[in-house]
């Protein structure tokens, strides 16, 4: 049997809502994805970073253009939690606990 790609999937999903879809599209793509996160953060989030594209991706279905791949466009969502990510471990001291607000 063959798969259909994560982009016929996700198409049907934003069409239709289905969630075999979508499950469908993570089985793909969410292990790549894993990859990349765990490579380019290094602290144990990749998979909060993973789960966190792919909520974007239900919540902004209707932003990807059928026209282009799946994947590039999920990459650009990781990325931007990725930079947040960053952003955030440089605003928490070294204790841990981000500083009071006055």
């Amino acid at each position: 049997m063959s798969v259909a790609p994560p982009e016929t999937l996700f198409a049907r999903f934003r069409a239709t809502g289905d969630p075999a879809a979508l499950a469908g599209v993570f089985d793909q793509l969410a292990p790549q994805l894993l990859l990349v996160a765990a490579h380019l953060l290094r602290d144990g989030s990749a998979e909060d970073l993973v789960q966190a594209t792919f909520l974007d991706a239900i919540q902004h279905a209707q932003r990807w253009d059928p026209s282009r791949k799946l994947a590039p466009w999920l990459v650009g969502m990781l990325g931007n939690h990725l930079h947040e990510a960053r952003r955030q471990q440089r605003r928490t001291p070294a204790g841990g606990t981000p500083p009071a607000a006055a």
